[in-house]
Parts: C-alpha cells; sequence; structure tokens
C-alpha cells in the first residue's frame, strides 16, 4: 500500500490574496520550535565569531579587513535583529493549536528561519552540495538535515504556484 502525504506547506488563494498554510503535525512543530530557539540563541549569544554564524553571514568585503570589520560594526546589529523576529514569528506560528495561515511575510519568514537551521545545522555536519548519504550512513542529524531539506523545498514551490 502506497501512503500519500499532503504538501507540508501549501498556498490557499482567496479575493485576491494568497495565505500559506504548514501542515505538519505537533511532533514536527515541537521539533522546529525547538530548532528555532536554539538558532535564536546562537544568534543572540556573545560569540558573534562562532564558526556555525559565518555562512548566516558571509562576509560583504572579502578583500578589505578594515571595510569587513566597518560593515559588521554597522550592519550586525540589524541583520541579528531581523531573523529573530523571522524566528518569533514563525514559533508563534507554529506553537501548539495554532491553526492560522500565513500571508506574505508571515511564509517569508518562515522559509528564511527554516533555511537559516539547515544551513547552520549543515555547517555543523559539514554537508557539501555534493553529500549524497544513503540510507544506511544517515545520522539523526542527517535526516533532519533531509528533512529541513525536504520542508524548505515545499516552501519554495508553494510560494511559486
Amino acid at each position: 500500500m502506497t501512503r500519500r502525504f499532503k504538501p507540508p506547506v501549501f498556498a490557499t488563494t482567496k479575493q485576491g490574496t494568497t495565505e500559506w498554510t504548514i501542515n505538519l503535525g505537533d511532533d514536527e512543530r515541537a521539533i522546529i520550535v525547538r530548532l528555532l530557539g536554539e538558532l535564536r540563541a546562537l544568534l543572540t549569544s556573545d560569540d558573534q565569531s562562532s564558526p556555525l554564524l559565518q555562512r548566516l553571514f558571509p562576509p560583504a568585503f572579502l578583500d578589505d579587513p578594515d571595510k569587513e570589520a566597518e560593515y559588521q560594526r554597522l550592519m550586525r546589529e540589524e541583520l541579528v535583529a531581523s531573523r529573530v523576529a523571522q524566528i518569533d514569528t514563525v514559533t508563534d506560528y507554529l506553537r501548539p493549536g495554532h491553526a492560522a495561515t500565513l500571508d506574505e511575510s508571515g511564509i517569508n519568514a518562515f522559509l528564511q528561519s527554516i533555511n537559516a537551521v539547515r544551513v547552520v545545522l549543515g555547517t555543523l555536519l559539514d554537508v557539501g552540495e555534493d553529500d549524497d548519504p544513503s540510507d544506511d550512513e544517515m545520522t539523526p542529524e542527517h535526516q533532519l538535515y533531509a528533512f529541513l531539506s525536504w520542508l524548505l523545498d515545499w516552501t519554495v514551490r508553494s510560494l511559486s504556484t
């Protein structure tokens, strides 16, 4: 028997507006909320030089350390605040029993937050573009990375319909 799953993210259009619903169970929502909490803690920690954050905040000036330092001084706080606000939006949406839909800014916050967790986890796992572990080689962390990739893919698909 083949089991068919509903898309985890889908869009509906009503009277000229589009809304998105996240079709995940309570367990999946709880995992994502926990991961977003961990990302929030990492973003707001005193150690802003963590290698886990490097891919989230790539250098703007590779060849000029002084310009890069100035850019980080001027922009880092704002970039972190923006990511934290997105995390708060998604965490609120995913709380137990919440059945509302997301508007365009909410689905973008979801997309960016899921991608940020995926990027940090991929950095931690040292995942490369050519990595494709077999099912036997998949650790729980790799399975989580695959789940986030799948969820991200469906979110992007829902935005393009």
